[in-house]
């Protein structure tokens, strides 16, 4: 892959950086690079369940937690609790967002 910047001392903070100041040719290999990952991907399903980014991450907080205490991970507990957090976060964003247009 082609170095984002020509300048050594911009490399090292290249995450500061705007995308235009980045090389062109960088840019299009991370856009093609991107664009390849989007059409690979495919949604998470467990038990028949989508799984969004952070219920993938509770996932494996749960197994990790299961095995680190010696505990054998339990699929369906495990994605039912990761559902379950799930949705009290919705409901939660739900019931600030009424409160919000109620106030109004």
């Amino acid at each position: 892959m082609i170095r984002p910047v020509s300048d050594e001392s911009k490399l090292a903070h290249v995450d500061s950086l705007k995308w235009e100041e980045l090389k062109s040719d960088f840019r299009k290999e991370v856009t093609s690079f991107v664009k390849d990952v989007k059409k690979k991907l495919r949604p998470k399903v467990v038990n028949g369940k989508f799984l969004n980014a952070s219920m993938v991450l509770s996932l494996a907080l749960e197994y990790t937690e299961a095995i680190n205490s010696k505990d054998t991970p339990t699929v369906l507990t495990a994605i039912d609790r990761v559902v379950q957090a799930e949705t009290a976060k919705i409901a939660d964003d739900m019931y600030d967002q009424f409160c919000e247009q109620v106030n109004e």
